[in-house]
């Protein structure tokens, strides 16, 4: 479940804008698909993120709907694990925290998501709302 939406769509425009201006002879569909695979945040709750951990100990498979979803759940375990094997008595709670910290290495929407994403974005009344809440 996604913590903070309009943060996420702040920041993923903000990755497209940038990608444009390096070169502006991309289009939308190219720009949103390279910054799908810009870092960001993970945009999970540290609760949601420590429920995804309760589901690695417990050795349960993820059964996501969206090959993104997998790919996020994949590098959180993969976190998880280093964090784990590294850190003595430290709990699910305190790795979640840790994690939730740290950058994401892309975005986890999948393409197609993101070109759509990209094309609400840039309509001028949303634009104008995700970019009102950023904070000064």
């Amino acid at each position: 479940m996604l913590f903070n939406q309009t943060e996420r769509d702040r920041d993923f425009l903000l990755a497209c804008e940038k990608i444009q201006a390096r070169d502006k002879s991309l289009s939308a569909t190219e720009i949103a698909t390279k910054a799908v695979y810009s870092e960001c945040s993970f945009y999970l709750s540290v609760k949601e993120c420590a429920r995804i951990i309760r589901t690695i100990q417990t050795g349960k498979g993820f059964k996501a709907l969206y090959k993104a979803t997998e790919e996020q759940r994949d590098e959180i375990k993969k976190r998880y694990l280093t964090i784990q094997s590294t850190r003595n008595g430290i709990t699910a709670a305190e790795i979640a925290r840790i994690i939730c910290e740290q950058k994401a290495p892309r975005f986890y929407l999948s393409e197609s998501r993101a070109i759509r994403l990209y094309y609400e974005l840039m309509k001028p009344e949303k634009r104008i709302e995700i970019l009102k809440s950023m904070p000064e």
